[in-house]
C-alpha cells in the first residue's frame, strides 16, 4: 500500500536466509528427527523473519502508536475486505492440491517428477508473479478512482494538476501486462535452462530426470509458469478495484476445469504427466483470457475527466 517493495524484499530474504541456516544446523544436531527438526527451523525463521519486519515498521513510522485494539464496527469492513482474498488463497491452494493428488496416482518416476516440477513452478512463476500482484494491487486503486473535474479558484489549481497527472486505468493495466510478460518470458527461459542444464539440483536419479525431460511435460510446464504470472497480475487489479467476488469466481473456474479434466482423463485412462500438466496449462490459459476481459471491461468503467460520465465536485471556499 505504501509502494514500498524493498522492505517486503529484505523480510523474505532474512527469513530465507535464516531458514537455510536453521535448517542445516538444526538437521545436522537431530538426524534422527529431521521433519521436526525442519519445521522448528522454518517457525523460527517465520518469527525472525516477523521481529525484522515489526522493526523496520517502527523505523519508517508505520506501526500504530499507541497500539489500539479494534472496536466492533472497525471488524466488519475488515472482513468483508480479508474474508474474500483469503478463500482466494484457498483455491489456489486447493488446485495444486488437486494437482498433486492426481499425480499420486501416476507411476513412480513421474509422480516425483510432477513434485519437481511444481517446485520449479514456486521458484520461477509464482516468484515472479507475486511481486507483481502486489504492484497491481499498490497502483491500481489511484488509477481505479473515478477522475472528477472541480470548479473553484485557488486551492482547485493544485487539486486539477493532481487530476490530470493520474494515470488512465487502461494505461496503468497496460503496463503491469507489459512488464509481467516480460518476466513471463524470463521466467520460462529459466525453467528451460533448469531443465536442460541443472537437473542435478533437484535429483540425480536417472529415471526422475528422464521423466521430467520429456517434451511433452516439459512444453506444458513452461506455458504454465509464462501464464500464472499473468493471472496474478490481473487478480491483483481485481483485488485493487474491489472485484473480489469476481476473482473468486476466476479462481474457481480454473480449479473447476482442472477438476473436470482431471476427472476426463483418469476416466479415458489417459492420465499422465504431460496430459495432467496440459490440462492445468489449458485450464489456466482458459482463466488467463476470461480474467484479461473482466480487468478490462472493470478499467473501462471508470469513469475519465474527459468523458461526459465523469463526475462533477464543486469546492467551496470556507469563509
Amino acid at each position: 500500500a505504501s509502494k514500498d517493495g524493498a522492505t517486503p524484499l529484505r523480510v523474505t530474504a532474512v527469513g530465507s536466509v535464516a531458514n537455510v541456516i536453521l535448517d542445516w544446523v538444526l538437521c545436522r544436531r537431530y538426524p534422527g528427527q529431521a521433519a521436526g527438526a525442519s519445521g522448528a527451523a522454518s517457525a523460527l525463521a517465520a518469527l525472525i523473519s516477523g521481529v525484522y519486519l515489526f522493526h523496520r515498521l517502527k523505523q519508517q513510522g508505520l506501526f500504530p502508536r499507541p497500539l489500539v485494539l479494534p472496536r466492533r464496527r472497525d471488524i466488519r469492513p475488515f472482513l468483508s475486505f480479508a474474508g474474500p482474498v483469503f478463500l482466494l488463497l484457498i483455491v489456489k491452494s486447493a488446485t495444486f492440491t488437486q494437482m498433486t493428488a492426481y499425480a499420486s496416482g501416476l507411476i513412480t518416476t513421474e509422480a516425483a517428477a510432477h513434485q519437481l516440477f511444481v517446485s520449479l513452478l514456486f521458484l520461477t512463476g509464482v516468484a515472479v508473479g507475486t511481486p507483481l500482484s502486489w504492484a497491481a494491487q499498490s497502483f491500481m486503486p489511484e488509477s481505479l478512482q473515478p477522475q472528477v473535474e472541480v470548479d473553484s479558484d485557488g486551492e482547485s489549481g493544485e487539486a486539477k494538476a493532481s487530476l490530470k497527472k493520474r494515470v488512465d486505468p487502461v494505461t496503468c493495466l497496460r503496463a503491469l501486462l507489459i512488464v509481467a510478460a516480460g518476466c513471463s518470458g524470463l521466467a520460462g527461459v529459466t525453467v528451460m535452462l533448469s531443465l536442460r542444464f541443472g537437473t542435478f539440483l533437484f535429483t540425480r536419479d536417472a529415471e526422475v530426470v528422464a521423466a521430467m525431460l520429456s517434451p511433452g511435460p516439459v512444453v506444458a510446464l513452461i506455458v504454465f509458469v509464462m501464464l500464472y504470472p499473468m493471472f496474478l497480475v490481473l487478480e491483483g487489479t481485481l483485488i485493487a478495484a474491489r472485484k473480489l467476488r469476481l476473482a473468486f469466481v476466476l479462481s474457481s473456474l480454473f480449479l473447476g476445469c482442472n477438476a473436470s479434466l482431471f476427472y476426463l482423463l483418469r476416466r479415458l485412462h489417459c492420465l499422465s504427466l504431460g496430459a495432467l500438466w496440459g490440462a492445468s496449462a489449458a485450464s489456466l490459459l482458459l482463466t488467463v483470457a476470461a480474467s484479461f476481459l473482466v480487468a478490462v471491461r472493470v478499467c473501462d468503467q471508470v469513469p475519465r475527466q474527459d468523458s461526459p460520465r465523469s463526475s462533477r465536485v464543486r469546492l467551496l471556499r470556507r469563509p
